[in-house]
């Protein structure tokens, strides 16, 4: 996705993740803001108004998905951004398979939920 001017705020009306792969932005929901850039992650919650704006001259590239969420699982009601760079290991894992835990079941929106980022050595 590439943003070069800024936008109006929209809104969606199912419940957003998302991973900052490469470039540099800004997210905001029009009262405060968040930096984006590699490694940041992003749950925005349904009809939620935000806003992206590219902050350098290469592409903001991100992976987004989408899902809609049954009526009946309550759903936070504010945007969570999370710098995976600043989280710690998961304690227990396989040394070929370490990842960090995002969003918890206090911060995820359903408490079934929870978000895990892994590592993979190349």
């Amino acid at each position: 996705m590439r943003i070069c001017r800024p936008q109006v705020l929209v809104e969606l009306p199912d419940r957003m993740f998302l991973y900052i792969e490469n470039g540099e932005g800004r997210l905001d929901d029009g009262q405060g803001y968040w930096d984006l850039r590699e490694v940041i992650t992003v749950l925005i919650p349904p009809r939620v108004k935000y806003r992206f704006v590219s902050t350098s001259g290469k592409p903001l590239m991100m992976l987004m998905l989408t899902w809609d969420e049954p009526e009946e699982v309550t759903l936070r009601k504010d945007i969570l951004v999370r710098d995976s760079h600043a989280l710690p290991f998961l304690a227990k894992g396989h040394w070929s398979y370490m990842s960090k835990i995002l969003f918890v079941l206090a911060t995820a929106w359903a408490q079934q939920n929870s978000y895990h980022s892994p590592l993979w050595h190349p």
